[in-house]
């Protein structure tokens, strides 16, 4: 991120006076900013001036997802049974479905990588 010292409409920023940054999920290099809590927002980008975005697709790299131990398992598991539940009741299809095994990882990815 470029700490720019000016905002969009060529007024020098004052980071040290900021009191109210408020950002929008639809410009994600974009920070609206107020200096005081009374006023309008100010705008400021972080855009560098010749960045493109650019759509980067990734292939897989397992054909099925890692398992993991069974001790971290069934510690993710424990986290249901607590008093009070660290977790709700809306994620317990998630952590009951992860695939976990006794040991040996090493193995598991070898397998994987062999099909």
């Amino acid at each position: 991120m470029i700490a720019r010292k000016k905002d969009k409409i060529s007024n020098e920023v004052l980071w040290q006076k900021m009191c109210w940054q408020r950002f929008n999920k639809s410009q994600p290099f974009v920070m609206e900013f107020k200096e005081t809590f009374h006023g309008e927002f100010r705008t400021l980008d972080f855009n560098k001036r010749n960045r493109r975005l650019s759509q980067t697709s990734l292939k897989m790299l397992h054909k099925r997802p890692i398992p993991i131990t069974q001790q971290k398992y069934y510690d993710l598991i424990s986290l249901f049974t607590m008093n009070p539940p660290a977790l709700g009741d809306v994620y317990k299809p998630f952590y009951y479905s992860l695939p976990h095994h006794n040991g040996g990882i090493e193995n598991e990815i070898a397998e994987d990588e062999n099909e």
